[in-house]
């Protein structure tokens, strides 16, 4: 590795984050001194994604006081699957983690995340593992991602037999494994759509228990009734898909 070069990028969309973006500082500045205290070389990468209230403003102000953050800018509202996509291809680190900007999810959880990489190609948090859990997120969460885990199920086989959550973004990944896996979904569709790309590629996936938290600053902007309808219409592409590495194996 090259002297300078961080040892993760910590990658955070933001949609109006504004009443969320403090708490998520103090957060990512507490990982960044537990990192230090490691060893850990951090670089944080911000996207906002057409922001319309004081976002733009805060991620400026962080870039200037920390040389550690960049902030990358969509002029137009894309969606999350898009400003994450943005977020990894400005990313220079060996292990990208792409994270909440609500960070509903332990900070810390991060290291453990890059801990559960050795001998692995991608690590997710998951609450429904046992140490983890998700009493206190909201329930439309915990219905979507238990409605998503079974479609996904059915539609990847046997290779997601233990996988506990697809819908979780909070992950670590090996950039050049992360590289063979392109997601398409511009929408909160990409964290599941990443996911079954690589385990269709036989990349090791492992998950580590967390804690889920309700948002406490800020609205989530996912409709929670289309972005359920829009998960099956993936899994069944999913599902294609496999049908093909099938018949192209056979051939």
């Amino acid at each position: 590795m090259t002297p300078g070069t961080p040892d993760y990028s910590l990658v955070v969309a933001c949609l109006d984050e504004q009443e969320a973006l403090p708490h998520l500082f103090v957060q990512v500045d507490r990982l960044f001194a537990l990192s230090r205290e490691r060893g850990l070389r951090p670089e944080l990468v911000l996207v906002d994604d057409g922001s319309t209230d004081g976002t733009a403003d805060l991620l400026s102000k962080r870039a200037m006081s920390d040389s550690r953050t960049r902030v990358e800018t969509h002029s137009r509202n894309r969606g999350f699957g898009a400003a994450l996509r943005t977020g990894i291809d400005a990313s220079t680190a060996p292990i990208v983690i792409s994270y909440d900007a609500d960070a509903t999810y332990p900070v810390e959880d991060v290291l453990r995340l890059i801990d559960a990489l050795e001998g692995h190609d991608v690590a997710g948090a998951t609450p429904f593992a046992a140490d983890g859990g998700a009493g206190d997120a909201a329930p439309f969460r915990r219905f979507l991602s238990r409605f998503v885990v079974f479609i996904y199920r059915v539609a990847v086989g046997w290779r997601s037999r233990d996988i506990t959550v697809f819908t979780c973004a909070f992950r670590a990944y090996r950039r050049d494994v992360l590289a063979t896996a392109r997601h398409r979904s511009d929408d909160f569709l990409a964290a599941a759509e990443i996911l079954c790309l690589l385990l269709l590629s036989g990349a090791k996936v492992v998950e580590v228990p967390s804690i889920l938290t309700a948002r406490r600053h800020g609205v989530s902007k996912m409709k929670v009734m289309r972005t359920g309808l829009r998960h099956l219409l993936l899994a069944v592409r999913v599902r294609l898909r496999l049908g093909r590495f099938r018949l192209e194996g056979s051939a």
